[in-house]
């Protein structure tokens, strides 16, 4: 920041304005009125400025640092592009020549299979930022390194060194971006997968490293997740009737845990034998405890909305994650050994006791009772109705994401507020010349309680009840549902057939 001019910076030494602009919003205040509501945004060449004050005081705007934010989808236009190229691949090699010629996906992670092509892609080919590591160690101020706890993998640059600047190498489709030789892919001819971790282990057999930090971590501990992915993928590979799309279906809303599955038996072991129950002093502390180890004794280690045990294995495992991993796990993280480490329990029987007492804490704070099924926890309100869901969230490694960003409370893991979870889901397959597309649309088509649509595909999809989407035109012209509105210049209210 330039001394005295909080809206001046510098770059090299040479002072540079940032630009204002002046947004006016209408609000409505509570008692129906409207008044305009003002205020003044800035600008600086590498994007809008933040205020990241809210995070902590010391990251504030003031006379000494600002924030920008730098986005490379800025001038990322070739997205429409690619889309509209990817409908009109005619192969796998075309969708996957189109994806390295624009490197135009935004921020996701590609995953495609091909008509009469025994190979699938992954790729992780998109608009980069050029940061390689060696930029990123020499230009992060020690505000950054503190950033760097809680948002990792996102470089915070010296704007006020231009050597500091992006780089801008030949051959990228962008200024600034990465090439494509940078970033990573992969085909094979058994399976990838990505479970919302880096592209590391898309497929285990085949690891990719390499490439700059800010594409992704790699020899990190991998989320329950991605273990439970990778092991589903297994089983659905040694299946002797192979893989279909009812299996992959059935996989694809596996409402299993991964952490009951790797730890919830260590956990009883030495929560619950024999031992440990007899060190239970008398007194109202010890009947909860036995109580509690007979239901997660008796769980079959899914959130299904009529499990009983989930809840209680969440909240008490919620705990049990803040214990540190040096002290939680007997087996440590092994880069070597990703998918099954780290393994079993090392926390001493008081801790987990400890964790128990608050877990059961919580849930008579909440009102659920330990025996109670997922299905008084987790759920969606639509209108007057209550829709039972499952699944659970990606700290309790459930593949089946159904996660409420909200402390457990009365509501419970209540999705009307703050939902994180599966939202489209989808299948497709080949039938000779036929396009097989099966569906799941878990929050609806509409967000207006009045829609016909407002519940229709959250009940589909808690039922598990897959949708076959006609892909064809012929198969559209004889959709039983099919609805056809024409809209014309001449006639812009439009005609309903």
């Amino acid at each position: 920041m330039q001394p005295g001019a909080p809206t001046r910076y510098q770059v090299d030494g040479n002072s540079e304005a940032m630009t204002p602009t002046r947004v006016n919003v209408e609000v409505r205040a509570a008692d129906g009125s409207l008044h305009t509501v003002s205020r003044t945004l800035y600008r600086s060449r590498f994007g809008p400025l933040v205020n990241l004050g809210t995070m902590s005081p010391a990251l504030a705007w003031n006379a000494q640092q600002a924030f920008a934010l730098r986005d490379i989808n800025t001038d990322n236009f070739r997205v429409f592009e690619n889309f509209r190229a990817w409908n009109q691949a005619a192969s796998l090699d075309d969708f996957i020549a189109i994806q390295k010629k624009n490197a135009a996906m935004p921020w996701v992670n590609t995953l495609a299979i091909g008509r009469d092509d025994p190979r699938v892609w992954y790729a992780d080919i998109g608009a980069t930022p050029d940061v390689p590591d060696e930029l990123t160690q020499r230009c992060t101020p020690p505000v950054g390194r503190a950033l760097a706890r809680i948002m990792p993998g996102v470089p915070v640059l010296d704007g006020s060194r231009s050597d500091c600047d992006w780089r801008d190498e030949p051959g990228a489709v962008q200024h600034h971006a990465l090439p494509v030789a940078q970033m990573p892919s992969l085909l094979r001819r058994d399976y990838v997968g990505n479970f919302n971790d880096s592209y590391w282990l898309s497929n285990p057999a085949e690891p990719m490293t390499g490439y700059a930090k800010i594409i992704g971590a790699t020899a990190t501990p991998q989320t329950l997740r991605t273990r439970l992915g990778h092991t589903i993928a297994a089983q659905l590979q040694s299946d002797p009737h192979g893989v279909c799309a009812d299996t992959l279906g059935h996989a694809a809303l596996d409402s299993r845990s991964m952490s009951a599955l790797l730890f919830e038996q260590p956990v009883l072991d030495r929560l619950c034998g024999s031992d440990a129950l007899a060190a239970l002093p008398a007194g109202p502390n010890a009947d909860p405890q036995r109580a509690a180890c007979k239901v997660l004794a008796a769980w079959d280690d899914t959130a299904a909305a009529d499990a009983v045990g989930a809840t209680l294995w969440d909240e008490l495992w919620r705990r049990l994650l803040t214990i540190r991993p040096a002290q939680l796990y007997a087996v440590p993280f092994d880069p070597a050994k990703p998918l099954t480490t780290p393994a079993g329990i090392a926390a001493d029987p008081p801790q987990l006791a400890a964790a128990l007492h608050d877990a059961l804490a919580a849930l008579q704070r909440a009102g659920i009772a330990i025996d109670a099924p997922r299905s008084v926890a987790l759920y969606v309100q639509r209108n007057d109705e209550r829709i039972a869901l499952f699944g659970g969230c990606d700290a309790g490694g459930y593949f089946t994401s159904a996660c409420a960003a909200h402390p457990f409370d009365a509501s419970g893991y209540s999705m009307n507020v703050k939902p994180m979870g599966d939202t489209y889901l989808q299948i497709v397959s080949f039938a000779g010349a036929q396009v097989i597309a099966r569906t799941l649309l878990a929050p609806s088509e509409s967000d207006d309680p009045a829609s016909p649509h407002y519940a229709d595909g959250t009940h589909d999809y808690a039922a598990q009840r897959w949708t076959i989407i006609p892909f064809s035109e012929e198969a559209i012209a004889h959709d039983p549902a099919l609805s056809v509105r024409t809209v014309s210049s001449s006639d812009s209210e439009g005609k309903a057939q």
